[in-house]
């Protein structure tokens, strides 16, 4: 069952990556473009590895692992944001913040199951 969530990830990345604009990482605000998916890549990276590491190097229960992995994920999506508002002066982007949520989802899928 993983490996068909997986697959299914990776072939939905690929066909909305081919079918953005080539400027997607510069334009603002697309509502599916190259950046929502690199967002939700990587929230999705952050809490599968870091659910890797507490569980298998740290000892922690797989459970509370799930929690903290979620969270620190999250956390550190938030203050990408918080930080392009603030350096950048762009408003604060809940595009960004869905597509985090969904990499952070799909961790979470293929952690439970």
């Amino acid at each position: 069952m993983k490996a068909f969530i997986v697959t299914i990830i990776i072939i939905f990345s690929i066909c909305f990556a081919q079918s953005t604009e080539s400027d997607s990482l510069t334009a603002k605000h697309h509502t599916i473009g190259f950046d929502k998916i690199q967002h939700a890549a990587v929230s999705c990276l952050l809490t599968l590895s870091s659910q890797y590491v507490m569980v298998n190097k740290s000892g922690f229960d797989e459970e509370k692992a799930l929690s903290y992995s979620v969270s620190s994920s999250a956390l550190i999506g938030l203050a990408k944001e918080l930080n392009d508002v603030q350096a950048k002066k762009q408003q604060f982007n809940w595009g960004d913040m869905i597509a985090n949520g969904i990499g952070i989802a799909i961790a979470v899928l293929i952690i439970t199951n």
